[in-house]
């Protein structure tokens, strides 16, 4: 004897209808946007396989410059969102190694490792001459807030004594910073 299994059906709320837990509870709610979203997994098609899909809540403001970006406004239009994802790319290029750990695939070891090398003294360079132009205060919030994604409040604590100016001076430090990018990158 077989037994079947009925599946839950969810309401438009994101809970199942039988009175569990939500799919974003309040809490998360209140950390970012979330939406349904479709997922392709494109590694079984490469063994033969077939492709799945998947149902995902997705947030979709990871983070708290990408929730800004999102909002708009003064110093968070579209050159501030390239010069952003600019920096992001340079980051990238240092790579994730910090500074207790030395990560070996990184220097020497032939062509690889070289243009890795190469790469990495180009994103220091530009990075370096970045923060040479801009003062040091609304430097060190920019790259705390879009690199480290420091909350804004924490980021920007030496700017102000309230939670909300720390916030506010936070958002409008890297306003100006991107908006300085953006104007020397001609974006």
């Amino acid at each position: 004897m077989v037994k079947k299994t009925k599946r839950k059906q969810r309401d438009g709320a994101g809970q199942v209808a039988t009175g569990a837990e939500p799919i974003v509870n309040e809490f998360t709610a209140r950390q970012g946007t979330y939406r349904p979203s479709t997922v392709v997994d494109l590694g079984n098609e490469l063994g033969g396989g077939r492709q799945k899909t998947y149902r995902v809540i997705r947030n979709l403001y990871p983070t708290i410059v990408d929730r800004w970006l999102a909002e708009g406004g003064p110093g968070f239009d579209e050159p501030q969102r390239r010069a952003i994802d600019h920096c992001r790319a340079l980051w990238h290029r240092l790579g994730g190694s910090g500074t207790l750990v030395a990560n070996l695939n990184w220097i020497g070891g032939g062509n690889p490792g070289r243009e890795r090398g190469l790469e990495q003294a180009e994103a220091l360079a530009q990075l370096g001459q970045y923060e040479s132009r801009i003062p040091r205060a609304y430097w060190r919030v920019f790259e705390n807030v879009v690199r480290h994604d420091m909350a804004a409040g924490a980021a920007g604590s030496h700017l102000a004594k309230n939670s909300a100016q720390q916030q506010a001076h936070a958002k409008n430090c890297v306003g100006f910073v991107a908006s300085l990018i953006a104007m020397w990158r001609g974006f």
